[in-house]
């Protein structure tokens, strides 16, 4: 419908211009081919509404085939030799526009030609043709002649051409001389001080409509040529001819001679009479020549683990690369930093990264100059090294998750516990504990402080109130924050700054129904497990229901594991008392030793708590009975009151009926009590091996006095108190089978 109401509006006002005297004629019309073509194919004049047309094998559409469904298109015939379409004379010619199509299959090429007396003709342009979709044709003709025509040719096409709506302007003025310099910029001139000139490059000049001919000026820096390699000068003449230059390489390089620097936004200028000019922008530089002299004070400033940091007195250089690597850099090969290798601006330090703890390395430093592929290393004469060795690597963190609990009794006592179970103190700054609801993912958080040695536990819990009431009045959480109240489907994380260092649970999952719920229960990790995992995983815990009486908050709850490694455990029957001795290679919570006697509890011993150290022990057992036989058995009893009997290494001994006499004599230690010193008096009829030793009341080495051979004679064992506790202790002498107990107090 619009095609319809256009091809009306352009028959109408042709007809209403021509009414109203507009002077349209040649130099400006519209021709819509609606009246004046012949019913057939028709070659010869016709005459049409806007003057007469040559034609040949031309026809008027149906009124189907037009543009807008009414009237009529020309039709140019098919398959035949020169069928054309040709203008009434104009005077002058502006831009020439229509509409085409092809009626059938086939399409082709049609060409749009001029003539000066309807005789002669050239081609203005050429177009291809195919669909039967109407399409837009425009063209600057733009020609000033006072006679000039225009036609359209299908010559020998396969398909049958449709034209419609045919306009043409007046002419628009001469054309502006016109310059193009392609590509409008150059770059990456270069070569080293001394040399030169830099390698050239190139870019085309066009000309149209000119007046005159084009002239081209370099800067001072460069210079240009119409020959590869010869010829270079400024400025340069191109001639044109019938007002064009064709295009024409122009050669364009730096200069020889220049001095280091860089040569950026420099140009070369193209003019030519009533043309704009153009400019070719060019960049470049010259590089320095290689560094002389290589750096000095090359040496150790600090170091990590991982990292060396070195120090030099610079030279002058651009830059320089600090390596470790066996590799010499290359020139015009850009060096990087990588693991053993760091490159530096002008500058005297840098730190060297990625390197192995404890590992000595031998340092050295390449001065260069210039970047990219015009870097150039001194790598001649004698490169400045050092060797270093890097820290040993610190010890791993290994603060972890211990326990969470949601006792089903008293919900007041959940808390959170943490256990550091590496060999040295973690400082808490920084820390956090954060819990994420459900399943939520935005987590509240409490911050932790101070620090948290080996072996210890800390507890968090929700407030001081709530701890007391499920634990004692006089009981103490290390932290407090509502955090703190997971009902059995909450997640928690052990934060260390921005890094999640362990987590019990799954961000972002409701608990209920999972494995790791713990909903009246504790879940406590296993004795395995001594470094943090920020996965959490099934194997690493154990998950029981629970009470308040169950849990065992600043304790680290252990499973299964014994608490002890006894390294050995023996029983000597001396002088009518049987001594017990024992030996542990590590201790995991052990509070405390119960020695049985013939499976009575006998004595306990106080433990070492947590350590990996071997510790002995000794208990005199002094209530036995003369020929009697005992059987002892060593327990151990932890901090949540389990105890493991080692029934393994039970041991049986039988006492004596006769004492034999001692062949020395203990004298009674003096003064007694004493501050800070007491001595014990020792007479031995014959050298003889000796071992004194100082014990707690339950059985803790304090201190030796002596432990080796004596001679006969008289001694005075030496006791000094200054580094021990006011209290009770035991003194014990052993010369060969004999042994001597006795107490002392020492009172400051």
């Amino acid at each position: 419908m619009m095609n319809k109401i256009a091809k009306l509006l352009t028959s109408s006002l042709l007809v209403i211009a021509l009414l109203s005297g507009v002077a349209m004629g040649a130099d400006h019309w519209t021709e819509n081919f609606d009246t004046g073509l012949a019913s057939s194919y028709t070659t010869g004049t016709q005459t049409l509404t806007s003057g007469d047309w040559t034609t040949a094998n031309v026809y008027p559409a149906q009124a189907k085939d037009s543009r807008g469904g009414t009237g009529h298109a020309a039709q140019l015939n098919d398959n035949k030799t020169s069928a054309f379409l040709a203008t009434p004379a104009m005077n002058t010619a502006g831009t020439v526009t229509f509409y085409y199509c092809e009626l059938n299959d086939g399409g082709g090429t049609f060409s749009l030609e001029k003539s000066y007396n309807n005789s002669d003709w050239s081609s203005v342009t050429t177009q291809a043709f195919s669909g039967n979709t109407y399409t837009l044709f425009s063209y600057d003709v733009n020609d000033n002649s006072s006679t000039i025509y225009l036609r359209v040719t299908n010559d020998n096409n396969d398909g049958h051409l449709l034209i419609d709506d045919f306009t043409v302007t007046d002419y628009a003025g001469a054309p502006s001389p016109t310059i193009v310099l392609s590509p409008a910029t150059l770059s990456d001139f270069s070569y080293v001080e001394g040399s030169g000139p830099s390698a050239e490059k190139t870019f085309t000049v066009t000309g149209s409509d000119l007046t005159a001919n084009i002239s081209l000026a370099a800067s001072t820096n460069y210079e240009i040529s119409k020959t590869s390699n010869s010829g270079y000068t400024s400025p340069l003449t191109l001639t044109q001819s019938g007002g064009s230059v064709a295009e024409t390489p122009i050669y364009v390089r730096l200069k020889s001679g220049l001095a280091d620097a860089n040569y950026n936004t420099e140009t070369i200028v193209a003019t030519s009479t009533g043309a704009t000019a153009q400019n070719v922008t060019c960049s470049g530089t010259v590089w320095e020549v290689e560094p002389t002299t290589h750096v000095s004070d090359f040496a150790e400033d600090s170091k990590t683990a991982s990292t060396v940091t070195l120090k030099w007195t610079t030279n002058g250089s651009d830059g320089y690369v600090v390596t470790a690597n066996a590799n010499v850099p290359a020139d015009g090969i850009e060096e990087t930093d990588a693991n053993g290798q760091k490159v530096v601006g002008n500058t005297g330090t840098a730190t060297v990264e990625g390197l192995s703890a404890s590992t000595a390395y031998t340092f050295k430093i390449y001065p260069f100059n210039n970047s990219g592929s015009a870097v150039n290393y001194k790598t001649d004469g004698t490169v400045s090294s050092v060797t270093v060795t890097t820290e040993a690597a610190p010890a791993a963190v290994q603060v972890i998750i211990s326990e969470v609990t949601d006792p089903a009794d008293v919900w007041e006592g959940r808390y959170v516990e943490i256990y550091n179970a590496g060999a040295t103190s973690v400082d808490l700054t920084n820390w956090q504990i954060r819990r994420y609801a459900n399943a939520n993912t935005t987590s509240a958080n409490i911050n932790l402080s101070g620090s948290i040695a080996a072996s210890e536990a800390l507890v968090i819990a929700y407030s001081e109130t709530n701890y007391r009431k499920a634990y004692g009045a006089t009981e103490n959480a290390d932290f407090y924050g509502d955090v703190i109240s997971g009902n059995g489907n909450d997640t928690y994380e052990l934060y260390n700054g921005a890094a999640v260092v362990d987590i019990y649970g799954e961000v972002g999952t409701d608990g209920t129904g999972e494995a790791w719920e713990y909903l009246d229960s504790r879940a406590y990790r296993k004795s395995t497990v001594t470094s943090p995992n920020t996965t959490w995983t099934a194997s690493e815990w154990v998950i029981e229901s629970a009470n308040v009486l169950d849990m065992t908050p600043g304790v680290h709850t252990v499973d299964g594991a014994t608490p002890i490694t006894l390294a050995a455990f023996t029983a000597t029957a001396k002088a009518g008392v049987v001594e017990l001795a024992w030996e542990t290679a590590s201790e995991t919570n052990n509070a405390q030793f119960v020695i049985y006697r013939n499976d009575d509890v006998l004595a306990t011993v106080e433990g070492a708590g947590t350590t990996s150290e071997t510790n002995n022990y000794v208990y005199v057992d002094e209530t036995v009975v003369p020929g009697a036989a005992y059987t002892y058995v060593l327990a151990d009893v932890d901090y949540a009151n389990n105890e493991t009997r080692y029934d393994d290494d039970a041991v049986t001994v039988t006492v004596g009926e006769d004492l034999a006499e001692a062949d020395f004599v203990i004298g009674a230690a003096y003064p007694n009590p004493f501050n800070p010193t007491a001595i014990v008096p020792l007479t031995l009829a014959r050298d003889a091996n000796v071992t004194a030793k100082i014990y707690s009341l339950t059985g803790r080495e304090i201190a030796t006095l002596v432990n080796g051979t004596m001679s006969a004679g008289y001694h005075d064992l030496q006791i000094n108190a200054s580094d021990m506790t006011t209290g009770l202790y035991i003194v014990r002498v052993v010369v060969g089978d004999v042994v001597d107990v006795q107490k002392i107090a020492y009172l400051k």
